[in-house]
């Protein structure tokens, strides 16, 4: 395809165009490691304080709350362990950026459903534990809203630039259609 005077050719604008793409995904994934270092730290953080839930003796009081303080504790021990042992690798691309944000979103969902349910136990009967995991889920929000706004802005960005991508690759065809019809003719 030609140059046109003065101009770059449709090739070196798609080079442009990738090379900006890169970059803006190279610049989300660094942004996003302190983040994702961060809600490790936070997992960490909460498996140690439900594991102390897990092994501390319970004062229920009335015996008629007892089984309901220990189906309690049970389930959040439950559901927290086994959110808190899972890890998030380091996202190498866009999709692995995304497929983090969403696992954080579900994290928190799932850890927010089950204390949530039984936040009156919570903080009746386990109050000391209750502001810590409080305090730590508070942390991981506010990473996932981090990590949310930093994928969200470089998707657009990134949508920008395939959508650039595709109009050049169509004005190429229409170019080549164009000389070979007026070969043609």
């Amino acid at each position: 395809v030609a140059v046109s005077s003065g101009g770059i050719s449709l090739e070196q604008a798609s080079l442009i165009l990738e090379e900006i793409k890169s970059n803006e995904t190279k610049s989300l994934l660094a942004s996003l490691e302190p983040i994702r270092s961060s809600v490790d730290n936070t997992l960490d953080n909460l498996g140690k304080i439900v594991e102390d839930l897990s092994k501390e003796n319970l004062k229920a009081g009335d015996t008629k709350f007892k089984s309901l303080v220990e189906n309690s504790r049970r389930t959040i021990v439950a559901t927290v362990m086994r959110e808190s042992s899972s890890r998030f690798p380091i996202p190498k691309n866009l999709d692995e950026a995304i497929e983090f944000r969403n696992r954080l979103e579900s994290l928190l969902k799932r850890c927010g459903d089950a204390s949530g349910s039984h936040r009156r136990v919570l903080n009746e009967f386990m109050k000391k534990h209750s502001n810590k995991m409080k305090g730590e889920f508070e942390t991981l929000s506010s990473l996932y809203k981090k990590t949310n706004k930093l994928v969200s802005k470089q998707e657009i960005k990134i949508e920008r630039c395939s959508q650039c991508l595709n109009l050049l690759k169509n004005m190429g065809s229409k170019i080549q259609s164009t000389q070979s019809d007026q070969t043609r003719i």
